[in-house]
């Protein structure tokens, strides 16, 4: 009866080493290529608004905020 609720500390448990190795290398995949999308998106709103902004206000420095965040990102 007491041996069924003894626990000994010597017990190994091979789905917590999962997870205290971190997140699967696919999970990490889908991460970096999710935020590596984001700032894709990022760059072609720059690239497409800011050329409009600058030609309906004539404003050059909008284009030129365009190249810099293109330089920044890359």
């Amino acid at each position: 009866m007491s041996s069924i609720f003894s626990i000994s500390p010597q017990q190994h448990h091979p789905k917590l080493d999962d997870v205290n190795r971190g997140p699967p290398f696919l999970l990490r995949f889908a991460a970096l290529f999710s935020f590596s999308f984001l700032l894709l998106l990022l760059l072609l709103l720059f690239n497409f608004v800011c050329p409009i902004v600058s030609f309906v206000f004539s404003q050059p420095s909008a284009l030129f905020i365009s190249k810099a965040a293109l330089w920044f990102i890359l």
